[in-house]
């Protein structure tokens, strides 16, 4: 096994202990809400700041995601769709790493994402935002958050007709 080989090997089980460790603490706890972890400030594309509190009493998904990451590209059309299905109950907040503004702009064209609420995780500087480091897992992305109308975390990394279905039960009640 070659050096590279094992620091990605270790690199991918640093990933997959995190992701464990998220799932564990929200699986212990009916308690677990996104105010424990910071009442986010989100930055849109032109700078100002938003909070995550105001979309309190939506049902949320915190999507991370770049321009460069093809699954998180491939994921967006579905969670579009399902931000449509459950028009004024779901909004996305989909909160790019791109360091590049010019990069992030250019794929939600691209990729025809306007319908989404974008915000950004870096700053000019190529830092994370305070706020984002309790968020991101280094290196897993595509990664996303659901939270329930009053922001608990109801689901970590659900993706295509799981998201759909999920809502589907939870809107239903």
């Amino acid at each position: 096994m070659t050096e590279q080989s094992k620091r990605n090997k270790r690199f991918i089980q640093t990933i997959i202990t995190k992701r464990i460790s998220i799932q564990n603490d929200l699986q212990k706890s009916d308690s677990l809400r996104i105010g424990d972890i910071v009442d986010l400030t989100l930055i849109d594309s032109l700078g100002r700041s938003h909070q995550l509190s105001d979309y309190h009493g939506k049902f949320i998904l915190i999507e991370m995601w770049a321009s460069w990451c093809r699954p998180c590209v491939k994921a967006m059309p579905n969670i579009i769709h399902a931000q449509q299905m459950f028009d004024g109950q779901f909004a996305c907040c989909a909160i790019s790493i791109d360091k590049s503004d010019k990069s992030w702009k250019h794929a939600i064209r691209n990729y025809h994402l306007e319908a989404l609420n974008h915000y950004k995780a870096i700053d000019n500087d190529g830092n994370l935002y305070n706020d984002m480091r309790k968020l991101i897992v280094k290196g897993t992305i595509p990664q996303n958050y659901l939270l329930n109308k009053d922001g608990r975390i109801i689901a970590i990394n659900i993706y295509g007709e799981n998201l759909i279905k999920k809502l589907e039960r939870l809107i239903a009640k």
